[in-house]
């Protein structure tokens, strides 16, 4: 399987309680390559982050449009 980059483990949970992720529904926060937030949103959302991923990812003609956290 491809790997689009690094996955990294918040082992403190820092990111967890910044955007106010649940266990055990978890949550997903995407670095850009510069280093900037991405995209950041609870795993039971899956719908945005599968949008947010579609606006980049080859075979996509248009960008599925997100909502707001």
């Amino acid at each position: 399987m491809a790997s689009f980059g690094l996955i990294y483990y918040d082992h403190h949970a820092i990111v967890q309680e910044k955007f106010g992720f649940t266990e055990p529904e978890g949550g997903i926060a995407v670095l850009r390559p510069d280093g900037y937030l991405g995209f950041a949103t609870s795993l039971d959302r899956g719908p945005e982050v599968d949008a947010y991923f579609r606006q980049f990812v080859a075979g996509e003609s248009q960008p599925a449009p997100l909502s707001e956290p």
